[in-house]
């Protein structure tokens, strides 16, 4: 299962990718996922004071779910109002520590388009931890398209 959440901080990068009134600039692209995405019905207050933001302190109202089978691959992309979810005990996460980390950044800039810093590069990256770690590779274009995806619906956060 691949699980993104969105964190909440500024920042001032350049990247060639943008988000413009929620609508994602990207590349065509023939192996396209379908993201279903449920929106949270009523978003939470954003933090009162931007510069008191901090990492991994407060959470966009929504995250990315894909799952992973062996017969079918990676399958069912979706965006969905943040919560918990559960796991089996028997999750490899638990017993043998298979998890990979892979932070973005995303930002605003002076004529309030939304851009991403390098995701193609954290996409290569994800992608080579991975394999080094014998896990099913995450296709870098699935991952550029979920982040961008993501980061459109909760665009207020940036």
């Amino acid at each position: 299962m691949i699980i993104f959440f969105v964190t909440t901080a500024l920042h001032r990068w350049y990247t060639r990718r943008q988000i413009r009134n929620g609508k994602v600039d990207r590349p065509k692209e023939e192996t396209m996922l379908h993201i279903d995405i449920k929106r949270k019905p009523s978003p939470k207050a954003k933090p009162a004071d931007e510069k008191k933001l901090g990492f991994g302190k407060y959470f966009t109202d929504h995250m990315f779910i894909m799952d992973y089978t062996a017969d079918k691959g990676w399958h069912d992309a979706r965006i969905v109002p943040f919560a918990d979810f559960s796991m089996t005990p028997a999750a490899l996460v638990y017993h043998y520590g298979m998890c990979i980390f892979e932070g973005l950044k995303a930002y605003r800039t002076p004529d309030g388009t939304v851009q991403l810093f390098r995701p193609d590069e954290n996409a290569r990256r994800m992608m080579r931890s991975a394999e080094r770690m014998c896990m099913p590779p995450f296709p870098e274009a699935y991952f550029t398209q979920a982040v961008q995806e993501l980061v459109a619906v909760d665009k207020d956060w940036v």
